[in-house]
């Protein structure tokens, strides 16, 4: 087991590799301290390990389906659920027995601050193969516009040795309010500086490059496109704008009315989703 975390004060700070509380003036010191150096490598290897399936257990990576949570401040923060799936892959005697947030168990004394996620597990489970079970997570936010990161640890233990594991897995959860979003996808910012573009010098060296004129769309195929459900303006270009077989002769005009359609689509989606 992890040992305890020495209590923080105002001017340290605590060392989740050494477990000491260090001075923060002398941070960038202990970091490259030898008793700091020498205990990283361990660290590291028990976070590699803490992420990996152990003794047949097998607890799925992306089933928490928490990546971005609209809030609205006039209703208050709402709470999120999301469902993490564990399965035993070969016969193994197996239970799980808790279900705890890692920044609950680093963090400790008066100054802790509670984790917005809660794992929803009470009574320990017998895991049998060929069964998947579901481990619900509750999110409530903090009314805060923020990104939030922690960790969900599952505690097992092999009943026939008496010894326990763990496994752990990342959870990230994206929040931003309703009418912040709301702001950001309808603000125009207006273009003031157009910059002209350079043409490429190689386009003058080549005399027979020439620029293409302009071809607007024309009016009654653009009042055809903007007038009428999808169905009446399909049913109106089949019948009234294209040709009625494609042939020797209308092969150009059937291709060129095709184009007008395709831009007028494109500068439609442009406005609409103001990109």
């Amino acid at each position: 087991m992890e040992p305890p975390t020495p209590e923080p004060s105002g001017k340290t700070v605590n060392c989740g590799v050494c477990h000491q509380a260090v001075l923060s003036t002398g941070w960038f010191d202990h970091v490259q301290d030898e008793a700091h150096t020498r205990h990283a490598p361990s660290y590291t290897a028990f976070l590699w390990d803490s992420k990996q399936d152990k003794c047949g257990v097998h607890v799925e990576e992306e089933t928490l389906d928490l990546d971005y949570v609209l809030l609205d401040r006039t209703e208050g923060p709402p709470s999120v659920t999301g469902t993490f799936h564990i399965s035993l892959t070969f016969p193994q005697c197996v239970d799980l027995i808790e279900v705890c947030i890692g920044s609950n168990l680093r963090a400790s004394g008066a100054d802790r601050c509670p984790s917005c996620f809660t794992p929803l597990f009470s009574d320990p489970i017998r895991l049998e193969v060929g069964k998947i079970y579901t481990v619900e997570i509750q999110f409530t936010p903090q009314g805060v516009s923020k990104t939030y990161k922690d960790s969900v640890i599952f505690i097992f233990e092999d009943t026939v040795t008496q010894q326990r594991f763990v496994i752990a897995r990342p959870v990230q959860v994206i929040v931003n309010t309703q009418n912040e979003t709301e702001a950001e996808m309808t603000q125009d910012i207006p273009e003031n500086d157009v910059v002209d573009g350079i043409m490429p010098a190689c386009m003058d060296s080549i005399q027979w490059v020439q620029s293409l004129p302009d071809a607007p769309i024309p009016k009654y195929i653009r009042d055809a496109l903007e007038d009428g459900t999808t169905q009446e303006i399909v049913d109106l270009i089949r019948t009234d704008i294209l040709p009625d077989n494609l042939t020797n002769e209308s092969y150009a005009r059937h291709w060129k009315t095709v184009l007008w359609i395709e831009e007028h689509q494109k500068t439609s989606a442009t406005i609409s989703n103001d990109i």
